[in-house]
Parts: C-alpha cells; sequence; structure tokens
C-alpha cells in the first residue's frame, strides 16, 4: 500500500493524505491516556508557528550515553529533539560542515568502479569526478552537517543534573551567530 499526494493516486491501494476515511475511528478523548507520550516538544514547536515562528529544522540530538530506563513495556529513549526556529524568512546562517570519513576521502582516491554501472552512490561518472577532484584538490572539505546529532552526555557538578553538553550548543550558536 502506499501513500500519494492529494489527486495522484497511484492505484486502487494508495492512500491519499487529505483522506482520513481510512483512520480507526477513536472515542472522543480529553486529550491524554494513560501511559501515553504528552508530545510536549511537538506542542511546543505547533504553538511556536502559530505565533508567527518559522519551523526551519529538526534536529535530533541522539544520546549514545543516555540514562537506562527500568520500563520494561517500551524502548529505551535515547534521543532529544532540538528545533531550529527563525522569525524571519532571511536570516544570518552559516552552513556546518562534517568534515569527510576517510571511506570517503579513500573513495575519491580510487576512482568510480566502471563495473558497478554509469553511476556512483546516485551521481552519474561525471558528476562524481567533478567532486572527486575537489576532494582530492582540498576545495571541498566536508559535507554540510546533517539533522541526527550523535553527541554524548556530559557531567556537570552544579545542582541541576540535566545540563545541555557544551557541544550540542556550539553548532547552533556557530551557524546562527557572526563572529563579531
Amino acid at each position: 500500500m502506499g501513500i500519494s499526494s492529494a489527486g495522484h493516486s497511484k492505484g486502487k491501494n494508495s492512500i491519499l493524505l487529505n483522506d482520513l476515511s481510512y483512520l480507526p475511528k477513536a472515542a472522543p478523548s480529553k486529550g491524554k491516556h494513560d501511559k501515553s507520550l504528552m508530545l510536549i516538544p511537538f506542542k511546543f514547536a505547533v504553538a511556536m508557528v502559530n505565533r508567527g515562528w518559522i519551523l526551519r529544522n529538526v534536529i535530533i540530538w541522539q544520546k549514545p550515553n543516555c540514562t537506562p530506563t527500568s520500563a520494561k513495556d517500551r524502548f529505551t529513549v535515547d534521543f532529544e529533539y532540538f528545533f531550529f526556529f527563525s522569525k524571519k524568512r532571511k536570516y544570518y546562517f552559516e552552513q556546518q560542515i562534517e568534515p569527510f570519513k576517510e571511506s570517503t576521502i579513500k573513495r575519491c582516491k580510487t576512482g568510480c568502479n566502471e563495473n558497478k554501472g554509469s553511476h556512483y552512490q546516485g551521481l552519474s561518472k561525471e558528476n562524481f569526478e567533478k567532486i572527486q577532484q575537489k576532494v582530492l584538490t582540498g576545495k571541498l572539505t566536508g559535507k554540510n552537517k546533517r539533522a541526527v546529532w550523535n553527541i554524548s552526555t556530559t557531567n556537570f557538578s552544579g545542582a541541576h543534573f540535566a545540563v545541555y553538553p557544551p557541544k550540542l550548543i556550539e553548532t547552533p550558536i556557530k551557524a546562527g551567530c557572526p563572529e563579531n
């Protein structure tokens, strides 16, 4: 069964996004159920958008050293949401670059494998070779930072036990604030 946008059905098994008749009918509720997530991060994001803010990104802060949970009937939550809002359509933003992995540089050094067809990682041979030259000459040193950030939590000797690690906060500050 596929999902297609309204008016562009791909067959009788497609779900149109504006047709909710396929959803089960739920009894009216007061907005919360026992053991249900409250969806506070999403409610906050919707409230901000309703107040005129522009939601540009939802960042996932993935915590490799998260606190274990004693819950027996759900998965351990090892991430938090980090929202990127702007008040204006045009704003200062300095793209943050993640250095290429060694395997990427190695692929650029060895070149495109002709036996794998005419495309390499979704690129034509010509486009791959253009990028390859930029990497090998040092004109291209990394890729745009992705929206899932794997950052460990850190210890804090103060009274608060759930502080953000400085590394988590550095990226949005560098991206959104000019140096001077």
